[in-house]
């Protein structure tokens, strides 16, 4: 029985070794770099088209100034990071998303005001691609080759 486990181990199964490449309109390959700059340090992140409204709304909702612990120069990996907590914050999915309310529709008396604000905003579906994307550029980036510091 232990031989047909073993036969699962194909060689070069490695992860992101099989990309399988649909020809959908050319969309994988529209590319974008989404310039991102915090403390003055820019990292330039490539963003599908197709997530183009989402990085552009984290990117204008992102902080381009943050304080850091000791004073120290922010880092592109410290930068990168960052965004992905901002964004999952954004997506209700991070542990500060708790502190903004769900829906601002039943705020105000008049309610017609928030409801044009609450259509503009980028919703959670849209966002967790642009978060994988930003993901993966951050572990190829970053995390495959061994520059993490202790």
């Amino acid at each position: 029985m232990l031989s047909l486990v073993s036969n699962n181990a194909h060689p070069g199964g490695l992860p992101g070794g099989s990309h399988h490449h649909h020809h959908n309109n050319n969309q994988q390959q529209q590319i974008r770099p989404l310039v991102i700059k915090q403390n003055g340090v820019e990292v330039s992140i490539p963003v599908p088209l197709t997530l183009w409204h989402v990085a552009e709304n984290i990117k204008d909702l992102f902080p381009t100034q943050v304080a850091t612990d000791d004073g120290e120069e922010i880092t592109e990996m410290e930068v990168v990071s960052n965004l992905l907590q901002f964004s999952l914050d954004h997506a209700g999915e991070g542990p500060n998303a708790a502190a903004r309310p769900a829906t601002t529709t039943a705020t105000t008396a008049t309610g017609h005001a928030t409801t044009t604000a609450t259509a503009t905003t980028t919703t959670k579906l849209d966002i967790l691609p642009f978060i994988s994307t930003v993901f993966q550029f951050f572990h190829t980036r970053y995390l495959r080759t061994n520059t993490i510091h202790a």
